[in-house]
């Protein structure tokens, strides 16, 4: 079970307190075959707009599965997201470091990291964190 296993862990519980009859009871699955990251990219997109992830945290989670078959359009459609959203996240990804790292602590609003992120030249970026950064703190 890649996705799904809390509700599998309810219905456990369910039979074996007596609720339901485990061999009777009908629970409706899909059953994907796919490699792990197929998977891991479905059950996250599956469960994207409940699981509350930080802009940090879409940044990290597009980057990674937009690595793994460079698909952008594939990516947006599987989350229900448009193309621009998702590449306006995977530009927060390519933010320096330290930059990268006040967004993902709240210590920078998204608006402030995504100025920042109007220039991919980490250099330029780093410039101004070390000169202004502070300034920015939430």
């Amino acid at each position: 079970v890649f996705d799904g296993g809390r509700r599998l862990r309810g219905l456990r519980l369910l039979s074996e307190r007596g609720v339901i009859d485990a061999e009777t009871y009908d629970v409706p699955v899909k059953v994907l075959i796919g490699d792990e990251a197929t998977l891991s990219e479905t059950s996250t997109a599956a469960n994207f707009h409940q699981l509350k992830m930080t802009p940090a945290e879409e940044c990290r989670a597009f980057q990674y599965f937009i690595g793994l078959n460079n698909d952008i359009d594939g990516v947006a459609k599987r989350f229900g997201l448009t193309r621009r959203f998702v590449e306006g996240r995977l530009r927060l990804a390519k933010l320096a470091e330290p930059i990268f790292e006040a967004l993902s602590e709240g210590a920078i609003t998204l608006d402030v990291a995504k100025a920042y992120a109007s220039t991919e030249n980490q250099e330029k970026q780093l410039l101004v964190w070390n000169s202004y950064g502070a300034s920015y703190a939430n």
